[in-house]
């Protein structure tokens, strides 16, 4: 899950550069799935 780490700490920087508000509600919520979707749900949201 390194790959996704990274990538919600970029989001993250990237939201609080632009978000208009001084202290953005930025939240990450960690979930649980069994393997074979979670498998699914990987492929289906890879970026281009």
């Amino acid at each position: 899950m390194g790959f996704y780490n990274n990538l919600c700490d970029v989001v993250k920087s990237e939201i609080e550069k632009i978000h208009p508000y001084d202290v953005p509600c930025i939240m990450r919520i960690d979930v649980k799935a069994n393997e074979s979707y979670e498998n699914w749900i990987k492929i289906e949201t890879v970026g281009d």
